[in-house]
């Protein structure tokens, strides 16, 4: 259950009755989606959309597109519902290997979002009169390896390896964190690169004490990516063990070696003094 509060408040003199209640602004919420690109690839028979959140705000949608394909229009669509986070690209896939399709096919695109996964409340709609169709290899192959949680920088390592021939871009999600008891999704902040042939970490920041650590001993991890950092359509899911580690720091790192280099200096002179004295 949603539990509203709502204050009123008042001037008035002492022991007087209010008689003029103040009106209090809240700030407004500006949510806007954008439909950035459409193309439809010849190789794999698959419709992708990419949608672009340009707000500082977490945005839920859900999808639905018609295709206009002559006399035979057809509905594709989302089951469940999607989230992108600030400043950030989705892309969605629709696979239409199982379709008939003609030569050239138009789409109308509506998009239902809103700030919260229980109020939907705007609409994105976008018609598209021919859908271009290119042909699009992607040979980009990633693997999540481990996911650990350094307790000195307050941050997820996501260990990632490129086992492909190709560099490839990579966006994580990690989708029902329980974090002060409420599922949370967390994700890095833009994709990442990484070489082919390489490993390499992705952070995300967030601050998790011991009983959100208790509560989260293993994560779903999604993992999009792909060889056009725009176009992540790939998509592989993760259910794994979290690991702990409590990190080193440089100071205290360059602090151990300081005292070690001291030690040594100490030893030599002591040293030194003895053949000197004999």
């Amino acid at each position: 259950k949603i539990l509203s509060v709502f204050f009123l408040f008042g001037q008035t003199a002492t022991g007087q009755p209010i008689t003029e209640i103040n009106s209090l602004i809240l700030p407004r919420i500006i949510l806007k989606l954008n439909v950035k690109k459409v193309l439809y690839n010849l190789i794999n028979k698959k419709l992708t959309l990419t949608i672009e959140n340009p707000t500082p705000y977490r945005i839920y949608f859900i999808n639905s597109v018609k295709v206009n394909n002559g006399n035979e229009p057809f509905i594709i669509g989302d089951n469940d519902l999607i989230s992108i986070s600030p400043n950030k690209i989705r892309a969605l896939t629709y696979d239409l290997s199982n379709r008939e399709l003609k030569q050239e096919f138009g789409i109308s695109i509506d998009v239902i979002y809103g700030e919260n996964k229980n109020s939907l409340d705007r609409k994105l709609s976008k018609d598209i009169s021919k859908v271009p169709q290119l042909e699009i290899v992607d040979k980009a192959n990633l693997e999540l390896h481990s996911i650990t949680y350094n307790k000195w920088y307050k941050a997820f390592e996501i260990e990632l390896e490129n086992n492909g021939s190709v560099d490839a871009f990579a966006d994580i999600e990690l989708n029902d964190l329980f974090i002060k008891g409420s599922p949370t999704l967390v994700t890095i902040k833009s994709p990442v690169l990484i070489k082919a042939g390489q490993s390499k970490k992705a952070f995300i920041r967030v601050d998790l004490d011991t009983l959100d650590l208790k509560d989260n001993e293993k994560v779903n991890a999604k993992l999009y990516y792909g060889q056009n950092k725009d176009i992540l359509y790939k998509v592989k899911y993760y259910h794994l063990p979290l690991n702990i580690t409590y990190g080193t720091t440089p100071f205290i790192v360059a602090a151990a070696a300081l005292v070690i280099i001291i030690f040594i200096v100490i030893v030599l002179r002591r040293q030194s003094k003895k053949v000197a004295s004999t």
